[in-house]
């Protein structure tokens, strides 16, 4: 600033969208991608697709203004669907649907007026010591209506608020799985209590007439060990029933499931307290590759989960958090307008169980003495012979490469010595590996 010959700068270019685009499209990794009716899932061969089901809750939501400290004021962002719709334009038709589970789902983000300082819509939380609710312990912030306890050793008081604002006037059918003691005020009014092995299960349902143009302050109060969720059934139902999606899944050309986390489970300050896909999801990927064999799996996330469903899908894709152009760059991947060439820099676990911290109980909230010494990430999982989801390194290409000739510069290596490795790489498929572009050989 106080450089007098320091030159203008530049923000916000073409040039500047031009790079972002490209660096979220390098990241994408191809995790899987296999054949079917004779032809690989991916990138998807627009001269034959007409019809396009897209699907998954990541599919038309911004990242950037979550996570805490990751939050990042861009002048926009480009969602998945839409960077689908903008590398498509009128030649393929896309059907857009919200699927939900057969299980209860918690009250939709859309619902919560309340924000969190970064954006992200929030519900408060506040933890006491007793019942009575006089000891404050800690106050924190929460995405869903739902609660599991950190630790189910003792009861929980917790209290949560949150402004909820209906998208259609009418009867909202309030209901509420409950394992513990439960009460919802609604502007103050006691709606819902129950009292666990006194209250009949019936107590837990309530229909109340709700406007669109309010805002209602909803209070539960929660004492138990185990857990809750408070759901609805809402006038102008965003969710597509069942039949409905999978009657379209069938239909389909090809099906894209956009699917992963948010930062409302990627953030700082609270750690996740499993490696599942929130929300149902695994349970409606599961169904959708029962019915369509071109079901295109796309995480979004930035860290691992568990695929219950890896071995039935045929192409399964992780984006990451790709930042303002990142529906742009999932959209040149999924077209082939890029030639994938992301490698995934984590081990992906089967399950949260084969992690080293996990195995040798070495993870608290207070310290953690990596126990496992040197062998630490992938390298437990080789010392353990533990097979992982996907490997540390791994990523998939459109085309296939054959690898010969490998050599090393020595047979032996004493310390600080530098040894090299020369190996022949051929392209043996029908893409062209190039950066940015994706063309027959």
């Amino acid at each position: 600033m106080y450089d007098n010959n320091r030159k203008i700068g530049n923000r916000n270019t073409k040039t500047h969208q031009a790079a972002a685009r490209k660096i979220a499209a390098e990241g994408v990794v191809l995790l899987k991608n296999k054949v079917v009716d004779s032809t690989p899932v991916l990138p998807l061969n627009i001269t034959k697709i007409k019809n396009i089901l897209v699907l998954g809750p990541n599919a038309d939501k911004k990242h950037g203004t979550g996570g805490g400290s990751s939050e990042v004021k861009s002048l926009y962002e480009v969602t998945p669907l839409a960077g689908l719709k903008a590398a498509l334009g009128d030649n393929v038709s896309i059907n857009v649907m919200r699927a939900k589970s057969s299980e209860l789902s918690p009250i939709a983000s859309d619902y919560v007026a309340g924000r969190h300082w970064t954006g992200t819509p929030a519900w408060n939380i506040s933890y006491y010591a007793e019942q009575a609710r006089k000891t404050l312990i800690e106050e924190s912030w929460i995405v869903d209506s739902q609660f599991k306890p950190k630790k189910q050793l003792s009861p929980q008081h917790i209290t949560m608020k949150a402004k909820i604002k209906p998208l259609a006037s009418g009867i909202h059918h309030l209901h509420a799985e409950v394992q513990g003691d439960f009460q919802l005020k609604i502007n103050n009014e006691l709606v819902i209590t129950y009292q666990e092995g006194i209250s009949s299960k019936s107590a837990l349902n309530y229909d109340i007439s709700l406007e669109e143009s309010e805002e209602y302050a909803f209070e539960i109060e929660y004492d138990g060990q185990k857990h809750f969720m408070l759901g609805w059934n809402a006038p102008g139902e965003l969710f597509t029933s069942e039949t409905d999606y999978l009657t379209a899944a069938k239909k389909a050309d090809a099906v894209i499931y956009f699917g992963g986390l948010s930062h409302a489970d990627d953030r700082e300050s609270i750690d996740r307290s499993n490696m599942k896909l929130p929300n149902s999801q695994d349970e409606i990927i599961a169904k959708l590759l029962k019915v369509n064999k071109k079901t295109i799996i796309f995480l979004v996330a930035g860290s691992a989960v568990e695929m219950p469903w890896v071995e039935q899908a045929n192409a399964i894709v992780w984006g990451w958090y790709g930042g303002m152009e990142a529906g742009n760059a999932f959209a040149d991947v999924l077209t082939g307008k890029v030639n994938p060439s992301g490698k995934m820099p984590i081990t992906l676990p089967v399950r949260l169980e084969d992690t080293a911290p996990i195995a040798l109980n070495d993870y608290t909230a207070k310290e953690s003495l990596y126990t496992e010494g040197v062998f630490i990430g992938y390298r437990w999982f080789e010392q353990q012979k533990i097979k992982p989801l996907f490997s540390f390194g791994h990523g998939l290409s459109f085309t296939q490469f054959d690898i010969s000739n490998i050599k090393l510069s020595k047979n032996t290596v004493a310390h600080n010595d530098d040894i090299f490795v020369t190996a022949t790489v051929k392209n043996i498929g029908t893409v062209r590996r190039r950066s940015g572009t994706t063309l027959p050989t």
